[in-house]
């Protein structure tokens, strides 16, 4: 007899894109991601289309920020 066996995965990604109110995309914006409770950050910057992915994240609570200059 056999069992199929199903592997857990212990890793998320993040993604999305960046617009202002009127819907238009935002480019070059940085992107951070931090787990509070293991100090873990990652960062990424949206591409010219907005959008951005922070793959291979651990599973965990995060907090994230956008901040673009100007």
């Amino acid at each position: 007899a056999s069992t199929a066996l199903h592997a857990q995965v212990d890793r998320a990604s993040l993604s999305g894109t960046v617009t202002d109110p009127s819907n238009a995309v935002i480019d070059q914006v940085n992107v951070t991601v931090e787990s509070p409770a293991t100090g873990f950050r990652r960062e990424a910057t949206t591409s010219a289309q907005g959008v951005y992915q922070l793959p291979g994240l651990p599973v965990g609570t995060y907090t994230i920020s956008f901040q673009k200059t100007g």
